[in-house]
């Protein structure tokens, strides 16, 4: 019982500074004793005694307490779990699962208290490094503690969203002849040409590949319509990998007049934008740009006899001419609204070919 004295004390003195400097104290609360006239820390020592004081002395109490148990051969569970308290109380406080202020000072002296009497039970420096290793690993559990012990963040605000009306001006077509090219035209009534693609490449999918062979026809059978002589695109391409790439001396083993080559073509060209008319047709400007999608294609033609590029054709889809109402939010959590996937015409590279088409019989 002896043994007990100091720790008794030790509360005793805590609670006592605890009624002398505050009323908020629960403890005080739980009986009639509470001190309508605490008295104020005006100086360094009343400011450590009100704040810091009653926590020094509880926990030496805690600790003393708890080395008796160990002492007494009292399951070490008890023990483990009363010098838990101390540092599970602050944590809760800095979560806010339970009332009071967290104060990174209270968990220094918690863990000088521990540090200065467990030193002088088992420290010894054969097993220095050890306290070192053990001391780490308390830390480390300690932090993800807390980090697990956090409240749930507030909720996410509700994202607003805006209908605008969009219209993006017309995209220009780039359209480039030489003046020779008539001149190539106009020499025969019944013009042969082939069309020649892009390799491929090995990552195409079938898919892609039955699709560009679609499109690639399309193209043939509107030059067959317009009067050209359209020769077979694969075999030219076998005449290609086998004789020179001089295109003058494939015309004379191939007869054809024009070689029209696709460079590239697209169903994803972006327009971007960030005016649009409100309900009330007001102009406004959104936060963030809006992607609209188009499409482009470009041709090059080579005049095969004089193994030169003769003509440049671009042409372009754009969208939202005519204005298009899109729903949108300047939230970055719906940037899915940001991107518009807009249908393409079926008929764009049909047109796209006819206006080519057209542009050549001018020049005839």
């Amino acid at each position: 019982m002896k043994s007990m004295l100091l720790p008794t004390f030790l509360l005793l003195a805590g609670a006592i500074v605890y009624w002398l400097f505050r009323t908020n104290i629960y403890l005080l609360y739980l009986f009639p004793i509470q001190n309508s006239t605490p008295l104020s820390a005006d100086n360094i020592y009343l400011y450590f005694l009100k704040n810091y004081f009653s926590d020094l002395v509880w926990c030496i109490a805690l600790t003393q307490v708890a080395l008796k148990l160990i002492e007494a051969g009292v399951p070490k569970f008890y023990s483990i779990l009363l010098l838990s308290m101390p540092i599970s109380s602050e944590i809760l406080q800095a979560t806010g699962l339970i009332s009071g202020t967290f104060d990174w000072l209270d968990l220094l002296i918690y863990l000088a208290v521990f540090i200065y009497f467990f030193s002088k039970r088992y420290f010894s420096m054969k097993n220095f490094y050890k306290h070192i290793v053990g001391t780490i690993s308390v830390l480390i559990f300690s932090l993800t503690i807390m980090a697990c012990l956090f409240p749930d963040p507030p909720p996410r605000k509700p994202v607003v969203y805006t209908t605008g009306v969009f219209t993006i001006q017309q995209k220009k077509d780039e359209i480039f002849t030489k003046p020779q090219l008539s001149n190539i035209l106009k020499s025969s009534k019944n013009l042969s040409m082939v069309l020649r693609v892009p390799n491929p490449g090995d990552k195409v999918t079938e898919e892609q590949k039955q699709a560009n062979s679609v499109l690639y026809n399309l193209i043939e059978k509107e030059f067959a319509k317009a009067g050209f002589i359209v020769r077979d695109r694969l075999l030219f391409a076998k005449v290609l990998e086998q004789e020179t790439k001089d295109y003058s001396k494939i015309g004379l083993i191939t007869e054809t007049d024009l070689i029209l080559e696709l460079l590239t073509y697209t169903t994803k060209q972006p327009y971007k934008i960030t005016t649009f008319s409100d309900s009330q047709g007001s102009s406004q400007t959104a936060a963030r740009e809006i992607t609209f999608n188009g499409a482009m294609v470009e041709f090059k033609l080579i005049s095969v006899k004089q193994n030169d590029m003769v003509g440049s054709y671009t042409f372009y889809y754009t969208p939202c001419t005519q204005g298009c109402t899109h729903r949108f939010s300047d939230s970055y959590s719906a940037r899915r609204t940001w991107k518009v996937e807009k249908d393409i015409p079926k008929d764009f590279f049909v047109n796209s070919s006819r206006k080519l088409i057209k542009e050549l019989k001018v020049d005839r």
